[in-house]
């Protein structure tokens, strides 16, 4: 759902001031936005500017240019996802959904090498505005959040471990 560009701000810290920076392709919000190990920012999913618009879209900030480019869409259209950064250098998108789609108990792996999402295992059950912390060892541990639908919507209180294979 592509709209008029969206600009976006860089914080200094040593200043304490915003400046402006290149616009982001799409309205975006209830996204994720995460650091890669090259210093690029993925900013992945969220809602868009229609009503009820959940986004697959994928964008990422090169700071050093100032600019946006697209990289390959995710499986699902994502917010109130999770995006975790693994010891790997790939992102780990889970859970999510939002707009009057599906809620999502599915995660997806997304590769800067080659700017493209893969499923991977799916979580116990849907959930939408959690939390997902790297852990030393490598794997994540998904919490809480809401459960999202039927019999299951309302606040979770149970924990899952996500451990990607080849973990290093």
């Amino acid at each position: 759902m592509s709209g008029a560009p969206q600009f976006a701000e860089l914080f200094a810290p040593a200043s304490g001031s915003w400046a402006a920076t290149g616009a982001m392709a799409e309205v975006r919000g209830e996204h994720t936005a995460t650091l890669l190990r090259d210093g690029t920012v993925l900013v992945a999913g969220g809602g868009g500017a229609g009503e009820g618009s959940v986004l697959d879209t994928v964008e990422v900030y090169d700071a050093a240019t100032g600019s946006w480019s697209a990289t390959g869409p995710m499986i699902e259209h994502r917010g109130y996802h999770t995006a975790t950064l693994l010891r790997d250098g790939r992102v780990m998108a889970a859970g999510g959904g939002g707009g009057g789609g599906p809620n999502l108990a599915s995660a997806e792996l997304y590769d800067p090498a080659n700017r493209s999402w893969t499923a991977t295992a799916t979580m116990s059950g849907i959930r939408i505005g959690h939390t997902a912390t790297l852990l030393p060892d490598g794997r994540v541990l998904v919490a809480a959040g809401d459960g999202g639908a039927g019999e299951s919507f309302g606040p979770l209180a149970s924990a899952e471990l996500y451990e990607p294979s080849g973990r290093s």
